[in-house]
């Protein structure tokens, strides 16, 4: 089967010649070994750093090298290596409340580590911002708190939630600390369930050449308790002393891998630009803690991002036999729930110059909704839509565009890491209209996991329209541009000022 680019897309100069079409060979059996392989309990959550997601790097090595495709000069075996600093509070951490003693990753989280074992008095401060919400009845400048554990409430009087909660507590923190305050501890009663806080903040921490502590300046412990039923708070009359001992954190070093393949562009005019395809192959790991006897523990990461990494795989085996006009790099990202570090890693490391990159098309998701189309974070955002509602309409799915805009999704996946450059690029991601309660289920959590209920069908459907999409990309005689007055609009003209 060949295919009229001419025919396709009506919003720019085209190439001349067809070319072949291989998407119609992905098929059902193939796409659901990729899923049940990648999201199997045998790799344990592909944690980036873990030897599961070394094993899912090497599965996709090996599914490249079978298509044909090639290392990307500058990799070794197809792969980028990167080290990672990992930074884990001690589980040696304690605070002593009387005859109460509460540990590091149960009821207590060290948010900011530094070496203390002392025991000193604590002083309730109410939120803890200014004199006025403390227990004291006057007004005006904070007391000292010189050798003292400064104890508040979580947040501040007025904010609810979590994150408000955050950007408060550093705020209190460096105020705890001018007034001499040997300690913060908040009572936590945010939104986020308590397990959930320890799965997020109890996890190490990791980045790209540093050990990663909290963004405050101060150099005092800051440290969250379970206050969720209120039974400490009850308590405060009682809790006039406290001993602490906490370890400061300490950083060490793991490698893992980013996976980068390519096919050689055929159209001599436009084989030196490069569409990149992207996915992200690692997750969360284990559940930190474990759980009751028998309970699942594993972030298998069926949706998040086995989906993106079994759409990625299809793309590549069609489009090396495709004879794309342009050249296409595969590219498998690692450390993109660590802070999307695996493709940062790479623009502060590219292996093909980021002037000759010519779009991002990157897949990734929480799972699906509406089974009847693809959702696109960013199809608006470039002249890139013709070819991505094309692609969605030849296998028969509507394209669902920015769905909610709220909560910045664009930014939150591998795309942001080339877009913040200028590089114009979108993110494919499976058919939804909200995230709600349907796709909480999954979203960052155990039941994440190829199941009974799991839609392989749709999967196939899904992997067809983002290798339809990569290919119309690659053999649209335009490349890529940003819409006019996107953020993202000047660095682009500046990284492509010498080429366009």
């Amino acid at each position: 089967m060949t295919i009229g680019i001419a025919l396709l897309l009506d919003n720019g100069p085209v190439i001349g010649q067809s070319h072949p079409n291989h998407v119609g060979e992905i098929t059902l059996a193939e796409v659901t070994a990729h899923i049940r392989f990648l999201a199997s309990d045998e790799l344990e959550g592909r944690m980036t750093g873990e030897p599961g997601n070394a094993t899912a790097a090497r599965y996709i090595v090996e599914q490249f090298r079978s298509y044909g495709l090639t290392p990307v000069p500058g990799t070794q075996d197809f792969m980028q290596h990167l080290q990672l600093s990992r930074t884990s509070q001690s589980p040696e951490n304690f605070i002593l409340f009387g005859q109460d003693t509460l540990r590091q990753g149960r009821e207590m989280l060290v948010r900011q580590a530094a070496d203390l074992d002392m025991t000193a008095p604590v002083v309730f401060a109410g939120f803890g911002m200014t004199q006025s919400d403390s227990t004291a009845s006057e007004k005006g400048p904070r007391q000292s708190m010189a050798g003292k554990i400064e104890l508040t409430r979580f947040g501040a009087e007025g904010k609810s939630g979590t994150r408000l909660g955050f950007e408060a507590g550093r705020e209190k923190l460096r105020m705890a600390e001018e007034a001499g305050a040997v300690a913060l501890i908040e009572l936590y009663d945010g939104g986020l369930p308590w397990s959930t806080l320890v799965d997020f903040l109890g996890s190490p921490k990791y980045d790209l050449g540093q050990s990663q502590q909290d963004e405050s300046t101060a150099h005092i412990p800051h440290i969250l308790i379970d206050n969720q039923d209120g039974k400490l708070e009850s308590r405060l009359p009682d809790l006039d002393r406290a001993r602490l001992f906490i370890r400061a954190a300490t950083p060490d070093v793991v490698t893992s891998s980013n996976v980068l393949g390519v096919v050689a562009g055929q159209d001599s005019s436009l084989r030196d630009e490069y569409l990149f395809l992207t996915a992200h192959f690692d997750h969360l790991g284990i559940k930190r803690g474990g759980g009751t006897a028998g309970a699942d523990t594993i972030f298998n990461g069926a949706r998040d991002n086995a989906m993106g990494v079994t759409a990625l795989l299809s793309a590549a085996r069609v489009l090396a036999i495709s004879n794309p006009a342009r050249s296409i790099v595969c590219m498998a990202c690692t450390g993109e729930e660590l802070g999307m570090l695996g493709s940062k890693f790479y623009v502060e490391n590219p292996l093909i110059p980021l002037n000759q990159t010519i779009f991002v098309l990157n897949v990734d998701g929480a799972g699906y909704t509406d089974t009847a189309g693809v959702s696109v974070i960013g199809f608006a955002r470039s002249s890139a839509k013709a070819a991505l509602l094309k692609a969605a309409e030849m296998w028969n799915l509507n394209v669902i565009a920015d769905p909610v805009p709220q909560m910045n999704l664009f930014n939150r996946s591998d795309n942001i890491s080339f877009s913040r450059l200028g590089v114009p690029s979108c993110s494919m991601s499976p058919g939804f209209h909200t995230f709600g309660e349907e796709l909480q289920k999954y979203y960052h959590q155990v039941s994440d996991e190829v199941d009974a209920g799991f839609n392989y069908r749709y999967l196939f459907k899904f992997s067809q329209a983002y290798a339809q999409a990569a290919l119309l990309i690659a053999n649209w005689g335009d490349s890529p541009r940003w819409r006019k007055g996107d953020e993202f609009e000047p660095p682009s003209k500046s990284l492509y000022h010498a080429r366009r």
